[in-house]
């Protein structure tokens, strides 16, 4: 499974702990510095979801954050912070299929590339 995470959580998170693939995180850099293409990889990446974030500018809008994970990048599972996770009317195409105290985890329902199998 490939998730999308806001991308400024603490260090570990759902990378180490769900032992899954992320689209990046704000600390990535420092691992992969020394590697210029790993580098602008990263920055493109950042870019493509920086308003999908666990302290996010009040009004942000995230939909294009997450359109970008599930179009580009092909996320199967969303993590929301719950204070912001999406209405019923707000989640067509995604399903919650866990909730706790903190977070919210959606499983991305439609297929991403047109004509796919």
């Amino acid at each position: 499974a490939y998730i999308m995470v806001p991308h400024d959580m603490e260090m570990g998170g759902f990378r180490i702990h769900s032992e899954r693939k992320i689209i990046c995180s704000y600390r990535d850099c420092g691992i992969v510095g020394f590697d210029y293409p790993a580098a602008i990889e990263w920055y493109k990446r950042l870019s493509s979801i920086e308003p999908f974030k666990v302290i996010r500018t009040p009004g942000a809008n995230i939909k294009r954050a997450l359109l970008n994970g599930i179009y580009h990048y092909k996320v199967n599972y969303i993590v929301f912070m719950r204070y912001y996770e999406p209405s019923e009317q707000d989640h067509r195409g995604l399903k919650e299929v866990y909730k706790n105290d903190s977070f919210a985890l959606f499983k991305v329902l439609f297929n991403p590339v047109p004509n796919s199998p």
